[in-house]
């Protein structure tokens, strides 16, 4: 493994669906999966997966939570984010 995939992945301040889709696809660049790769590792369509890294759609908080679960990341929201998400 690079040195580069060895460094920790981490994002900090708000996060609205756009950001939050653009951490689910820097991450899945990062560990270099494909879409359809990563979409079954964390146990959803490439059709989700696409949706939510445009941020688009009501399922990308929880994409991102697949996301954390299956990899073992941290994503920390405050109560009004996840409020203007749901």
């Amino acid at each position: 493994m690079s040195e580069e995939k060895k460094m920790p992945f981490f994002v900090d301040g708000d996060m609205g669906k756009e950001e939050m889709g653009e951490t689910i696809s820097l991450y899945r660049k990062r560990i270099s999966m494909s879409e359809e790769e990563f979409a079954e590792a964390i146990g959803c369509s490439p059709k989700i997966l696409k949706s939510a890294e445009n941020g688009k759609g009501n399922h990308v908080y929880g994409t991102l939570m697949k996301v954390c679960n299956k990899f073992s990341l941290q994503a920390k929201m405050s109560i009004e984010e996840i409020e203007t998400i749901v």
